[in-house]
């Protein structure tokens, strides 16, 4: 035992005499500065950039073998700009040297200050850093890869600072400039699974998009390289940002809670994360698994309680018109997703007074499937409109060439169920919306309980090409016509009464005229027990029986409208221009037949009633209308759909008449030659037979 004790003191020696000698050396006859040009010459051999040296290469040895720097340039690629690639104002750091000599990488504090790098691409795509990964791979790499990693594991570090460091990010591509400067970071004593401080900040500037901020991260890290295992505890991270880049102008954005990861076991955690910006606090707790594998991330996220309309107001953005909403939301979800998906589960979305729940997935990010069930119990979208957007602007339509939706490329099929909903003051309940498509062609499928009545549809959306194609085969069933028409048009509705309409229509183009200008289909309507709006056909029959009798036309103080027990229809359409042949309007006292067109495009009407009297002598205003018993009254219709203009046709109507008159005039003179042929025939005929 002594002997072997004696052989350790001996080699203990040999050790330090040579260590001693060694730094003897090192300090005495080796000089680093001889070397400068021969780093310079390596470097640009390697690489093809010059290297500056200024100033003394300092030198120690002992405790550590430590190196000092003065300023040091690395040049710029060639083909770019003449700013350095690299430069910094000093370098200190060091190893133990009787760490190392025992197989330890115990690194003394390093420190660098005034670090600057000039990034930069050229409009070609080209970089000015490329050229300094073509050498061989680090033999640390090699080791890695073959399980060696002794080394890494051993890695201990005192502390390291970066001082008033600078990055400029120079992209000739996209014409963007970036800087980020005043770059700091400070780390305690750095030992395997040892948690140590770490605090780190930096300014930013960015022209394009224009923003000005700093961002501070302060915590308590951890690196185990040996174990794999990485934490970042107490993290506080703060960016404040401005410019008119930013949504409000200005913010402040905090974000805490505790990281942690373990890479041979594949997982990673965020742990009492909170997010904090405009009034917002987001909080969540991630697991991650299948890190390197099969990444999945999983757990609950929760939006506390907030107002919309103080976060619209933080973001500069216009609130509705209805002060009473907006005041409250929140939302509460499971987060399930990966690398190429995601997905919230048991999503609950408070709105005010209404509520949306259910499940709203990406099922692949390439192929953007989107996959959603959603059920909402109640809302009021006209209340959530912005100034400007209210029901007198409903009717007028979409101006001419204003461009149509473009749709996005996505893999859809969903369901969405609404209890009760109003939008543009059309009030509908019971609401099932079935979306379906992919590759540019989706079809949804609505139904719902209309005033009364209901309503099913199937509508295709084609966007493969520029202009988009629309479809519709649509049903109303029992709906009341006239407050349907008022909740769409948001003016007093032209009918009323209860009404089974069918539409089959499609259309195409780029832009809403393009929209009106290809619409092609049919329409089919019958309306039972109803009226029409701002015309009294009597009170035209009217005139009409004054025309005939030469009398002059009374004024009538009655309502304008027409009563009906039973309306028919059927519309084509081709190219816009709606067309009709087949108006049929009865009721106790009148028969009414149409024929006409209406254009979409220019909105002008050219449209022939022609209304005569059947059944009782009274009108619906009680006043008599015997003398035109079989008489048909031509009423035209014309002007625009704002303002349509009725008349009586008293060219039709004295025509008509005439043609009657002589009509009678000559089945009265037939049936009289026929009555004289006939007494001729029976007294010859009475001869005869006597």
């Amino acid at each position: 035992m002594k002997s072997i004790v004696r052989i350790a003191a001996v080699l203990a020696g040999l050790l330090l005499l040579l260590v001693i000698g060694l730094a003897l050396y090192l300090r005495f006859a080796f000089d680093p500065n001889d070397y400068r040009e021969t780093l310079a010459e390596v470097v640009r051999e390697r690489t093809g950039r010059e290297l500056e040296i200024e100033g003394d290469i300092g030198l120690s040895v002992f405790p550590s073998l430590a190196i000092e720097l003065g300023a040091t340039r690395l040049g710029n690629a060639a083909g770019f700009s003449e700013r350095p690639f690299a430069s910094v104002d000093t370098v200190q750091a060091g190893v133990r040297l009787l760490a190392l000599l025992g197989g330890k990488v115990e690194v003394d504090r390093i420190v660098l200050d005034g670090l600057s790098l000039s990034l930069e691409k050229r409009a070609d795509g080209s970089t000015n850093w490329a050229d300094l990964g073509n050498g061989q791979r680090s033999t640390e790499a090699a080791d890695d890869e073959h399980g060696g990693g002794a080394g890494a594991a051993a890695f201990e570090l005192d502390g390291i600072e970066v001082r008033n460091a600078r990055v400029r990010w120079d992209d000739r591509q996209s014409d963007t400039t970036h800087s980020i400067e005043g770059l700091s970071l400070e780390a305690g004593a750095i030992r395997p699974g040892a948690p140590f401080p770490l605090e780190a900040g930096l300014a930013f500037r960015s022209a394009r998009p224009a923003i000005d901020g700093a961002l501070k991260l302060t915590g308590q890290a951890s690196i185990d390289t040996l174990a794999g295992r990485y934490a970042l505890a107490d993290m506080q991270l703060t960016l404040d940002a401005e410019g008119p880049a930013v949504p409000g102008g200005k913010t402040k954005v905090l974000l805490g809670g505790a990281l942690a990861a373990d890479l041979p076991a594949g997982t990673a955690s965020a742990k009492g994360l909170q997010l904090e910006a405009y009034g917002l606090a987001l909080q969540a707790d991630l697991a991650v698994t299948g890190i390197g594998a099969s990444l999945n991330v999983a757990g609950p996220l929760k939006l506390a309680e907030f107002e919309p309309a103080a976060l619209l107001k933080a973001l500069a953005i216009a609130a509705p018109t209805d002060a009473a909403v907006l005041k409250r939301a929140s939302l509460s979800a499971q987060l399930d997703g990966g690398s190429s998906r995601m997905a919230l589960r048991d999503l609950a979305l408070g709105l005010d007074d209404s509520k949306l729940s259910g499940r709203l997935a990406i099922e692949d990010f390439d192929r953007m499937a989107l996959r959603f069930d959603l059920a909402l119990d109640r809302i009021d979208i006209d209340r959530y409109l912005p100034p400007g957007e209210d029901k007198a602007a409903k009717g007028a339509g979409t101006a001419g060439g204003e461009q149509g939706p473009a749709l996005p490329a996505l893999d859809v099929d969903g369901r969405l169920a609404v209890t009760e909903l109003k939008v543009s003051g059309l009030a509908a309940g019971d609401i099932k919306l079935a979306l379906s498509g992919q590759g540019g062609r989706y079809r949804v499928k609505p139904e719902a309980t209309l005033y009364g009545g209901r309503y099913r549809g199937d509508i295709g959306l084609d966007g493969r090409r520029a202009a988009l194609a629309v479809t519709a085969d649509e049903q109303l069933s029992g709906v009341a016509i006239g407050p349907l028409l008022r909740a769409l048009t948001g003016k007093e509705e032209k009918l009323t009464g209860r009404a089974d309409v069918g539409i089959k229509v499609s259309t195409s183009g780029p832009d809403a005229a393009a929209y009106k200008r290809n619409l092609d289909g049919r329409v089919s309507l019958r309306v039972a027990d109803g009226a029409v709006k701002g015309v009294n056909v009597a009170a035209y029959l009217r005139q009409a029986q004054a025309r005939l009798s030469g009398k002059p036309v009374a004024e009538a103080g009655e309502a304008q409208q027409t009563d009906f027990s039973d309306l028919t229809a059927t519309i084509t359409l081709d190219g816009g221009v709606a067309r009709n042949e087949d108006l049929s309007l009865r009721s106790p006292l009148l028969r009414v037949a149409g024929e006409g067109s209406a254009n979409l495009n220019t909105e002008a009407i050219d449209y022939l009633v022609k209304a005569s009297v059947v059944g009782t002598l009274t009108g619906q205003d009680g006043k008599s209308l015997e003398r035109l018993r079989g008489v048909t009254v031509p009423i035209r219709v014309a002007g625009s759909f704002a303002e349509p203009r009725f008349s009586l046709d008293v060219d039709s109507l004295v025509k008509g008449a005439v043609q009657e008159k002589i009509e009678e005039k000559k089945a009265e003179i037939k049936k009289k030659a026929g009555d004289a042929i006939k007494k001729e025939l029976e007294k010859g005929l009475g001869g005869l037979f006597r």
